[in-house]
């Protein structure tokens, strides 16, 4: 039986997810044994995988890692504080990619499956195992973010020192792609942002595939009773569901942003007595009467199928499942300091998807106001980027060719 195993980047909860979206199928395919290795948020996490079958290795065994509850970033962005403190610490770590090096050589799994995880992906070529890279981002972060959206987010730029690095990252991501069997992407192509990029070379050479929302199955009837015991009401009018991201690179940009969030609320009460926002925040976090605040929901495809409209940063796992489900939502950037969702934002935008950036409390409202009253011509634009949610059904299978190619080879 041929051993897969299924490595997510620790940063956020999204690449967990996606993994477990994805396992959710894998286990169903003949011959193949699933394990994942977890670095971030094990204790949610670890039994969810364990109920699909899959076994999971804690890579952290020691803590839970949450990147939630603190900043990653400094103000002056040059070499030594964005690839020495912060890139080769999360992405391209030395020590973690030989742990993963010894893991693989003793485990002898016959495909790694990566989500993002660099360390791990790295680890897989350099031993010559077979490597499916799930990705929704096509380069580096720095390489995709050019040093004049840094500066409205009101870095001080060392142009010279990113340009240098954003030149050694694309270099290095073009060898993983050209290391790795096949790549798989939730995130759509679009000829502004991707043309003459080496993502296009790699769809043009079918290196890559499109699958479309890797997410977890939204046709089935799920108890959603579980929902009301947390404290969402049933009348509520208009539900509104409001998120924060998993990695933030300046702690003051989710406390910012959760009062925008809070702002909202307060005014919406005005025209909509019944409304309720549920506040999923990844910590406990103290709110106004009337709002419900939960750090976090393993399963939140109930609440996104009741919710009037969705809040949130603009994760692309998040946007492929609103998406699939027709939920009204505005991404919100708090600045351009949380470079890492800068590419993200900016694409949405040119998709036609509702975004919000900053802090500014009354255009908020109108954006918000309006998508509660009128959600059709938002819902068209996620109809233009994503005709169906089978992605995970389609990894999978793509996987498990993968898979039976290198078992055929091993076996002869």
């Amino acid at each position: 039986m041929a051993r897969i195993f299924m490595v997510p980047n620790p940063t956020g909860t999204g690449h967990n997810m996606r993994m477990y979206s994805i396992a959710y199928d894998l286990v169903k395919e003949k011959n193949v044994n699933v394990t994942v290795v977890l670095s971030s948020l094990q204790d949610t996490f670890t039994d969810l995988f364990n109920g699909i079958g899959v076994e999971v290795i804690d890579f952290n065994p020691e803590k839970v890692v949450n990147h939630t509850k603190k900043s990653h970033l400094e103000k002056n962005l040059n070499w030594e504080t964005m690839i020495g403190g912060y890139f080769s610490k999360t992405f391209f770590n030395g020590s973690k990619i030989l742990k993963y090096m010894n893991l693989f050589l003793e485990n002898k799994p016959d495909v790694v499956v990566s989500d993002y995880n660099i360390n791990a992906s790295i680890a897989a070529c350099l031993l010559r195992i077979k490597h499916v890279f799930v990705t929704e981002r096509f380069n580096f972060t720095l390489v995709d973010v050019p040093n004049d959206l840094l500066e409205a987010g009101e870095f001080n730029v060392n142009k010279n020192e990113l340009d240098e690095a954003r030149n050694s990252m694309n270099a290095l991501f073009q060898w993983l792609g050209d290391n790795t069997s096949l790549m798989l992407t939730d995130k759509p192509y679009v000829k502004d942002m991707d043309e003459g990029s080496i993502i296009e070379k790699y769809f043009q050479e079918e290196k890559i595939q499109f699958v479309g929302p890797m997410i977890r199955p939204i046709d089935q009837n799920d108890d959603s009773s579980f929902l009301f015991e947390l404290g969402v009401k049933k009348d509520a009018y208009p539900l509104i569901v409001a998120t924060v991201s998993g990695t933030t690179m300046f702690k003051e940009n989710k406390e910012k942003l959760i009062s925008l969030y809070t702002k909202l609320f307060e005014d919406l009460k005005k025209d909509y007595p019944k409304v309720q926002m549920v506040l999923l925040a990844k910590e406990d976090v103290s709110v106004p009467k009337g709002m419900l605040s939960i750090p976090y929901i393993s399963n939140w495809i109930p609440l996104l199928k009741k919710c009037d409209l969705l809040l949130s940063h603009p994760g692309w796992i998040t946007v492929t499942e609103v998406s699939a489900l027709k939920v009204p939502a505005i991404f919100c950037l708090s600045s351009y300091k949380e470079y890492h969702e800068a590419e993200a934002f900016e694409r949405l935008n040119k998709m036609g998807y509702e975004t919000n950036y900053g802090f500014d409390s009354d255009l908020f409202y109108k954006k918000a106001h309006r998508l509660i009253n009128n959600k059709e011509n938002l819902i068209k634009s996620y109809q233009n980027a994503y005709k169906d949610h089978s992605g995970s059904k389609q990894a999978a299978h793509l996987i498990t060719e993968i898979t039976c190619e290198h078992s055929k080879k091993v076996l002869n």
